[in-house]
């Protein structure tokens, strides 16, 4: 199988223009397989995780949604999870149809099951990334915030693995990202992580802010004073990192706080205006089929299982009305929980539309 690319920001805004005023395929699919899960963290906003699976699509509902949506015209699979996605007993059988299917692939995982064999399958299939969380520096930060001892050591040992493995067979893939949430507990261990992934051969690492819902989450938000030492902290670990060769996420945390605002929308009116434009260009998919064009609207949307993939992300009320929401630049409340990370990829379609529009334009 060939290596793939991930595509761009002007890749997605050319298709989403070229098939105005329609509805253009969905460039990237997001699932999330099952909300189970085997830790504990502290600010995981999925409260069902400990519960029984709750109508879980199956592995061949699954694998069938992975055909339509690339035959359909997606390029892109992400899996993720209000849960872990390697409990899920059927993963693989997932993964391997994304890659028959020719979609680029990433999957975010806590990292305690990448033992040798699924290491070395994800390597076989040329997976393209694997985004495994840490969340401190040291064991006791990390292990403490997810609820269960050596999971920081799992973690370290895995990456230690894959990094020989893919060295032994001379191959690049699957990349290894770090993700990390922001939390008072963790803030001033940014510069530490960034030693310990170029220790580790790793080149990225999205930060993330948190979202609190609950009380047991609010407790982890920065207070004020926190928020001030966290922005020198960015400024010195931004230098770091780029010392260093890492990508980061940390320019988008630098002035924005998650949660507070809403999306701002463009100076120019409708379609290249828009706030977002995930309805055109990204469906997710819960465990129990629910659909939504992103994780922070995850479930709010109709069940997969009422029609083909097709005729539920062109036909979706819901999604249609969020399509219309966003032409008028009035996204919901609940928008605001976004990244700043999700945004400024948003915002970089938007720029690509700008210019694409002006050159045909000029050309007309």
């Amino acid at each position: 199988m060939l290596q793939l690319d991930m595509p761009s920001p002007q890749t997605i805004a050319h298709r989403i223009l070229v098939h105005q005023p329609n509805v253009p395929p969905p460039i990237t699919l997001e699932i999330y397989p099952t909300l189970r899960c085997n830790l504990d963290c502290q600010f995981c906003d999925t409260t069902d995780r400990h519960r029984p699976p709750q109508q879980e699509l199956s592995s061949s509902e699954w694998c069938q949604i992975v055909k339509e949506a690339a035959q359909m015209g997606a390029k892109q699979l992400f899996v993720l999870g209000g849960g872990e996605p390697f409990i899920y007993p059927a993963l693989m059988d997932i993964l391997h149809v994304a890659k028959e299917e020719g979609l680029w692939g990433m999957i975010t995982t806590n990292g305690t099951f990448l033992n040798a064999e699924r290491r070395a399958q994800l390597i076989d299939m040329h997976w393209d990334e694997i985004h495994i969380s840490m969340d401190g520096a040291t064991a006791k930060t990390h292990d403490s915030l997810r609820g269960k001892n050596g999971t920081f050591q799992k973690i370290v040992q895995s990456i230690c693995h894959f990094r020989a493995e893919k060295a032994l067979r001379g191959v690049h893939s699957p990349e290894l990202v770090l993700h990390w949430v922001i939390t008072n507990r963790n803030y001033t261990e940014i510069p530490h992580v960034l030693k310990l992934a170029k220790s580790l051969g790793i080149h990225r690492i999205d930060f993330d802010g948190l979202i609190a819902y609950t009380p047991e989450q609010k407790v982890l938000e920065l207070n004020p004073f926190q928020q001030q030492s966290f922005v020198n902290i960015v400024e010195h670990s931004i230098q770091l990192a780029t010392r260093y060769g890492i990508r980061t996420t940390l320019e988008h945390h630098q002035k924005n706080v998650r949660g507070t605002t809403v999306p701002p929308s463009g100076q120019r009116v409708g379609l290249l205006g828009s706030p977002c434009y995930k309805p055109w260009h990204h469906l997710t998919i819960q465990a129990d089929g629910k659909i939504s064009p992103c994780c922070v609207l995850a479930g709010e949307g109709e069940n997969i299982r009422e029609g083909t993939v097709q005729q539920i992300w062109k036909d979706s009320p819901y999604l249609n009305r969020l399509r219309s929401q966003m032409l008028n630049h009035t996204p919901t409340k609940r928008c605001s929980e976004c990244s700043p990370n999700i945004l400024s990829q948003e915002w970089a379609i938007q720029r690509a539309l700008i210019e694409l529009t002006d050159t045909q334009n000029k050309n007309t």
